[in-house]
């Protein structure tokens, strides 16, 4: 096992993990280990991805990008605190499913205007040309569904 990925903190803390493996041949600290070893790995990543950015994590919030084509999640996008973009926010992104460059659907948690059943809502009805643009925008479309009783 390679750590030269990770700090000095925590090659201290994966070598007592080991050693406590060694000592006690136990499947169930095995998969601990594997946990622990992933988890820190994905934390340094994190923490080397914010540093080339130039900004702390707690400085950014990634936005999931969902394709208007085929309704997928996509790659997401940080976005800087006070920065942000309108709800349903389309931006043409590369779709790693469809595999060429289409508009996207910027998708924040629960508790924004436009989550994901927002844009589950949208796809299903259609509210999408075939250029992956909106043909009406979201707040009228609802409001159309709302009025058929559709929603």
């Amino acid at each position: 096992m390679e750590l030269v990925l990770l700090n000095a903190y925590h090659q201290i803390i994966l070598l007592n993990i080991t050693s406590k493996i060694k000592q006690v041949d136990d499947i169930k600290n095995l998969h601990l280990f594997f946990y622990l070893f992933f988890v820190i790995i994905y934390i340094e990543n994190k923490e080397r991805m914010c540093i080339i950015m130039g900004k702390r994590a707690n400085g950014f919030v990634i936005s999931d990008m969902y394709c208007t084509k085929c309704g997928q999640k996509g790659i997401g996008i940080p976005r800087k605190f006070g920065q942000y973009r309108g709800p349903g926010h389309l931006k043409k992104l590369y779709c790693i499913h469809c595999g060429e460059m289409w508009n996207h659907a910027e998708v924040r948690s629960m508790y924004s205007d436009y989550n994901l059943e927002d844009f589950q809502l949208e796809m299903k009805y259609h509210n999408f040309d075939e250029h992956g643009n909106r043909k009406e925008p979201y707040r009228i479309f609802r409001g159309k569904l709302k009025q058929q009783g559709v929603i």
